[in-house]
């Protein structure tokens, strides 16, 4: 039986990307594959002996559990939340794909019970992501630019990752702050094949840091719209609410 480090179960407000204001119960799996400067869930990148689940929801009563978990036993915490009060199960971390074995064995059995599943993530594990399609909803793709991240771009993964993941519902997110130059937004532009038109991206300004000037998001805006179907710029709205 397959078993996982999580960090953390909760239901709150979707704070970032096209459903953002929507209520989903949130998995947070430790570990992740990159370490971007801007990553505000550091907490989460290195498995710890314990995980927790806020129950009831939106009372800071947290329930303090063993890690590793198993698919049953993540199964009898979920039976706590109801599927028809929220959007949808946002599988997050760290990066949720490095437990692609995991997810495999959990997915199916979190289906039968209601859940629709959206995945956020760095966008570039390719095999791993092969290894799930089926069971997943909603991806939320990261674009990872390197006036952000502190590290080159994984352009080709990235690109790899959009081909599979434009088999379902998806949307990009770019986290841009006033490093982020023309140069970069167009070779996002350039990133996807032609049905990327289809799509939406989403510009994200990154909390705590220098934003660009007015007259650069629109600058943007217009580079990207002839690639992608909707571009929108949408801050990390759970930080104005307080809310995790």
């Amino acid at each position: 039986m397959q078993a996982a480090f999580l960090i953390e179960m909760m239901s709150s407000f979707q704070g970032e990307g096209t459903v953002v204001g929507l209520r989903q119960l949130f998995l947070r799996f430790a570990g992740c594959n990159l370490a971007c400067a801007y990553c505000d869930t550091r907490y989460s990148l290195h498995a710890q002996e314990t995980w927790k689940v806020e129950f009831p929801p939106g009372t800071g009563c947290w329930n303090i559990l063993t890690n590793p978990v198993t698919v049953e036993q993540l199964l009898e915490q979920i039976k706590k939340f109801n599927p028809d009060k929220h959007h949808s199960l946002s599988l997050t971390g760290g990066e949720p794909l490095l437990h692609s074995d995991f997810l495999q064995e959990f997915l199916p059995k979190i289906k039968q019970m209601g859940w629709k599943i959206y995945l956020e993530t760095n966008g570039t594990l390719v095999h791993n992501l092969k290894q799930v399609l089926d069971y997943i909803d909603i991806i939320a793709m990261d674009i990872k630019l390197e006036s952000a991240t502190g590290a080159p771009t994984p352009w080709e993964e990235h690109q790899k990752f959009l081909e599979l993941a434009m088999n379902k519902s998806c949307f990009i997110k770019v986290v841009v702050n006033s490093r982020t130059d023309r140069r970069e937004i167009g070779q996002v532009a350039q990133l996807g094949p032609e049905r990327t038109r289809a799509i939406d991206i989403v510009l994200q300004p990154q909390t705590g840091s220098e934003l660009p000037p007015a007259n650069r998001w629109i600058e943007w805006q217009e580079i990207l719209k002839p690639f992608y179907r909707e571009v929108r710029i949408i801050p990390q709205t759970h930080k104005i609410l307080g809310v995790l």
